[in-house]
C-alpha cells in the first residue's frame, strides 16, 4: 500500500513540475523579443496513391530540407509512415 501511494505521489509531482516548466517556458518565450510567434504543432494524416509515392517522397524531402534551411525557428519536422502501409503518412 505504501509503495502504491508513493508511486502516485511521485507521478503527481512529476506532472506538476512539467506543467510549471511548460508554463515558465511559455512565459519566457512571450517576453523574448526575438520570437514573434508561439510554437505551433500541426499533425496531419493522409494517403498518397502508390503510383505517386516516388514524387511524394521527393517533394517531401525537398520541402523538409528547404524549411530547415530557410525557417530559423523550426525545431523539428517529422514524417512517419503508417506501419505496413508506406503510401499512408
Amino acid at each position: 500500500m505504501n509503495r502504491k501511494l508513493l508511486k502516485r505521489i511521485l507521478v503527481t509531482s512529476v506532472i506538476a513540475v512539467l506543467g510549471v516548466s511548460t508554463s515558465f517556458a511559455a512565459l519566457v518565450m512571450e517576453r523574448d523579443e526575438g520570437l514573434d510567434t508561439a510554437p505551433s504543432v500541426g499533425m496531419y494524416r493522409y494517403q498518397v496513391p502508390t503510383e505517386l509515392q516516388g514524387t511524394y517522397n521527393s517533394a517531401g524531402v525537398a520541402n523538409l530540407t528547404s524549411s530547415m534551411e530557410k525557417e530559423p525557428n523550426i525545431l523539428s519536422m517529422n514524417v512517419a509512415h503508417v506501419k505496413g502501409n508506406p503510401s499512408e503518412s
